[in-house]
């Protein structure tokens, strides 16, 4: 970007002007910044925050701020300061940090920067902004919390030296301690603060922090000393688990074993057996059977341990370990049932299906081969109908046709009488498989429902609907040119509408312009009669469709309720949030005003207050959640009174966001282990 007496351009406008202008005429700037004001469509979309964002270039900062209005909020742009501040320490982008915080918007808070830079792993930002911005940083948070996740050692123990963390922090930030297995950080935590080590406990357990699961059972105040038992076992920690038994923190439950052998962990399950005398050892035959573990289920079996069933046969077939299979057969009494052969040929493990036929005599269901078709196992299919006598059902005609196995429902369809249902062709039709559609069509006689043409077009599969209207006589319902339209499938709703008469509901509408779609909704417009109602336009606005809520306007009389303006203001559509206030009456509820403060919808908020005075005015007993600085600040300046009887939930961790609003006047109302509820006091004068 080119200057024009110090003001930036873009950089092919300073271009063109040094290029193409009279040098002898001089730089003429009054040209120069006209020439770039037509050509700037930038500054009108983004501020210097959103700019940064999508472009870290301090540059482009720097453009954007010469763009600002000379009028703009004091309280708006310190927000834009705390999302590019924050994004540039995120970045560790000190350059234009130090423009931001020292000429962009100098001695305002910086709410978000330190936490954003830890969070980085960007240590010489937090020394940068501790030396020459202490004041302005939001200290004692919960940083530390992401140089913790970063497992960046330096900054923690920086931070520990420099900035250590608020007392309503250290609960929290011992669970993210506890998460990435720093038992420094726990300890140094635990000793400072004495904070309830409950939470921490579970948290290195989950993580499978042992050590650290130790030092907090054995170190720290809780209100529940046992172990997760089950947990240690699976992940083979014999150490944490004999500690745990001898110290009187847990004992082996009724999952224990069955854990410790599905993850193959052979020195607990023989630790349990020989040193506890655990005799509850049915759950690990089965786990060893079915993972493969022949050496678990020797030692099992080779030490009389009881409990083996005929899950442990069957398991292993399904997993098509024939080894492990013919192993229990030769030594185990339990033997299988059924569901060996059902569970091998369904995983397409013929050796296994084989062996079972020949060595064993508990046989199979018609699932069999059933299961087998639809997952596409022909062979196992032909082999079941020379040596098996079960057969199979319509089922397996049916799934085979829906998993798309056109030879196994063609040698079906040749070899075997069980015939299928229409569900064969519905599903194929549903699934946009032509080829099977039309096979079915021409070889079988069992047709379809109007499920396959719904289906179909609900899916966008327009050649299948072609065919089906051409060579069939079901046809669909409503449904189909519904589900079709929803999913902006304009082609296939345009064919359903030329040939077909079902046409659709006065829902149509409204779904298709919930899902933005606008080609769509212009053709039902043009050419159906159904409607639609007030759930179109608002729910277009709410998911910013604003092209959509134009056309509804513009060409539609239903219009729209409230809660268009409503969910628009909920969602952030600010552009959606202007048209519909200038273009229609309706207006918004209090919830708008509500919703845009709880989710940080600055400009939303101050579009509002500005345009529309009639409606801005919170709901009675309204809750709100924020934790922005920035516009709780602009409603202290610009709507006392209107907070009367309001109530803010602060996360209990956020102690400066918490203190800010002790100081300006808002009462303690109550607090959880997570949040602080605060109540604004309006006197009868005004503020309090």
């Amino acid at each position: 970007m080119g200057t024009s007496a110090g003001f930036p351009l873009f950089t092919a406008v300073a271009l063109v002007c040094r290029e193409c202008l009279p040098s002898r005429r001089g730089d003429l700037p009054h040209v120069a910044r006209s020439i770039d004001e037509f050509v700037d469509v930038v500054s009108l979309q983004w501020t210097v925050a959103t700019g940064y964002a999508h472009t870290p270039s301090l540059r482009l900062v720097k453009f954007l701020s010469a763009r600002e209005q000379a009028n703009m909020d004091t309280s708006y742009k310190w927000s834009i300061l705390n999302d590019a501040a924050a994004s540039a320490a995120a970045q560790g982008d000190l350059e234009t940090l130090k423009w931001l915080a020292e000429y962009y918007c100098p001695n305002r808070f910086l709410t978000k920067t330190v936490s954003a830079a830890a969070a980085g792993g960007h240590l010489g930002i937090l020394k940068w902004l501790h030396s020459h911005h202490r004041d302005l940083g939001y200290w004692g948070g919960m940083e530390m919390g992401g140089a913790t996740w970063k497992q960046d050692v330096e900054a923690v123990e920086w931070l520990k030296a420099n900035a250590a963390p608020h007392q309503e922090c250290a609960a929290k930030l011992m669970l993210v301690a506890a998460a990435q297995g720093d038992q420094g950080l726990v300890e140094w935590i635990h000793r400072l603060y004495g904070v309830s080590a409950d939470g921490a406990k579970r948290t290195a357990q989950d993580k499978y922090h042992w050590e650290l699961a130790q030092w907090v059972v054995m170190n720290c105040e809780l209100e529940d000393r046992s172990v997760n038992f089950d947990r240690a076992a699976g992940d083979g920690c014999l150490w944490f688990l004999k500690w745990a038994v001898q110290d009187g923190y847990a004992r082996p439950g009724d999952r224990t074993v069955g854990v410790a052998a599905d993850h193959g962990r052979m020195e607990i399950v023989q630790w349990l057996h020989d040193d506890l005398g655990e005799r509850r050892m049915g759950a690990a035959f089965e786990k060893a059977a079915q993972n493969g573990d022949l050496a678990m289920l020797k030692w099992l079996h080779e030490n009389n341990c009881q409990g083996c069933t005929t899950a442990a046969m069957d398991g292993a077939a399904r997993k098509g370990f024939l080894e492990v299979v013919q192993w229990l057969h030769s030594n185990r009494s339990e033997g299988c049932t059924k569901a060996a052969m059902d569970r091998a040929a369904q995983n397409g493990h013929l050796d296994v299906v084989s062996w079972l036929h020949e060595d064993r005599t508990e046989g199979c269901t018609t699932q069999t081969m059933d299961k087998a078709a639809s997952f596409g196992f022909l062979e196992i299919v032909q082999w079941l109908h020379v040596h098996r006598s079960e057969g199979c059902t319509f089922a397996a005609m049916d799934s085979a046709a829906e998993s798309g196995h056109l030879d196994v429902v063609k040698w079906l369809s040749a070899n075997r009488t069980e015939n299928c249902t229409t569900t064969a062709m519905d599903t194929s039709a549903a699934r946009g498989n032509l080829e099977m559609v039309r096979w079915l069509h021409y070889n079988r006689t069992e047709g379809c429902s109007v499920a396959a043409m719904d289906r179909a077009a609900a899916n966008g599969h327009l050649d299948v609907v072609k065919f089906l209207h051409e060579n069939r006589r079901e046809g669909c319902t409503n449904a189909a040119m519904h589900r079709a339209a929803v999913g902006g499938f304009l082609e296939v709703v345009k064919y359903l509408h030329e040939t077909r008469s079902e046409g659709c509901t006065a829902a149509t509408i409204d779904m298709a312009a919930s899902r933005g779609q606008l080609e769509v909704v212009k053709f039902l417009h043009i050419n159906r009669n159904e409607g639609c109602s007030t759930e179109a336009m608002d729910s277009a606005a709410g998911r910013g469709y604003l092209d959509v809520v134009k056309f509804l306007h513009y060409e539609r009389t239903e219009g729209c309720t409230t809660r268009a303006m409503d969910s628009a203001c909920s969602a952030g559509h600010l552009e959606v949030v202007r048209w519909l206030h200038t273009h229609r009456s309706e207006g918004c509820s209090p919830a708008a005003i509500k919703d845009a403060v709880s989710r940080g919808n600055f400009e939303i908020v101050m579009f509002l207050y500005a345009e529309r005075p009639q409606d801005f005015r919170f709901p009675s007993a309204c809750i709100l959640s924020t934790s922005r600085l920035e516009i709780m600040e602009w409603l202290l300046l610009h709507c006392q009174h209107e907070l009367g009887g309001c109530e803010f939930l602060a996360d209990r961790s956020n102690w400066h966001f918490n203190e800010w609003l002790r100081a300006r006047g808002f009462r303690f109302v109550s607090q959880s282990d997570s949040l602080v509820c605060w109540k604004w006091r309006v006197t009868s004068g005004g503020a309090a």
